[in-house]
């Protein structure tokens, strides 16, 4: 009984951590390429309207666009940052503990 309650909670914590650490990169990555692409539609926009290549219409819906294409990506990246980059060095600390209470290395 004990030992199958030390499995379940050993795959339960392996998987978790694999979450964390599986996508807290790739969300971050995609956050910013998604910044970058917000940046480029600034410039775009810029660029324009320096040249008079586009209406004024046109600017101000590029520039509505390049908002919400800067801040919604923004937004994620620091929400991932505090929460999940504070419980992945949480994880890291307790790490040891958690591996001599189960027994087992926990590599994802």
């Amino acid at each position: 009984m004990k030992d199958e309650v030390k499995t379940e909670a050993f795959g339960f914590i392996r998987d978790l951590i694999g979450l964390y650490r599986g996508y807290y990169n790739e969300i971050r990555i995609v956050s910013l390429l998604a910044v970058l692409v917000g940046f480029a539609i600034v410039i775009s926009t810029v660029y324009m309207s320096i040249y008079g290549i586009s209406s004024l219409e046109e600017n101000i819906f590029h520039l509505s666009v390049a908002i919400f294409a800067l801040l919604i990506p923004a937004i994620t990246f620091i929400y991932v940052n505090k929460n999940w980059g504070r419980k992945l060095l949480r994880i890291r600390k307790e790490e040891k503990k958690l591996e001599e209470f189960l027994g087992g290395t926990i590599e994802i």
